[in-house]
């Protein structure tokens, strides 16, 4: 018999957002990194609606199910609604730049992450280190 494992929400956020670091940087495929950093996302964003006492968690993800894509979608956007929606429009993936996106979408998970009290592993240090080697051009001026 197998034991299961208790976890939190915010735990399984983290959880995701490590293997979306993996993925992308151990076997280079941003897609798959980008659905599993979205899925974290979404499981912070219905975190953050929960706290702000607006609506309970079951709530928020009830209406998720029933929301739709935006009409003018940032590009970030636009990738998540495809993963989220299962869209098919071939103009929606023409010349992206999925490891930047991934990029983007790990960091602000992680950023996410912390703010709201959870733990950040060493595969997001990895991560960091990853990008100011590999991506300089990512990294915000100092001065």
């Amino acid at each position: 018999m197998s034991e299961h494992r208790k976890i939190t929400t915010i735990d399984a956020a983290g959880e995701l957002l490590d293997w979306s670091i993996r993925v992308l940087l151990d076997y280079h495929s941003p897609l798959p990194s980008i659905a599993l950093a979205t899925a974290a996302d979404n499981i912070l964003a219905h975190i953050v609606r929960a706290k702000e006492g607006h609506l309970s968690l079951k709530e928020a993800l009830a209406l998720e199910r029933h929301s739709h894509p935006r009409e003018n979608p940032e590009p970030m956007d636009t990738l998540r609604d495809l993963i989220r929606y299962g869209q098919r429009d071939d103009w929606l993936m023409a010349g992206r730049d999925l490891e930047t996106e991934a990029i983007e979408l790990i960091a602000r998970g992680i950023i996410d992450l912390h703010g709201l009290g959870g733990t950040v592993s060493y595969e997001a240090e990895r991560f960091r280190h990853w990008v100011l080697q590999a991506r300089p051009e990512l990294r915000e001026d100092e001065g």
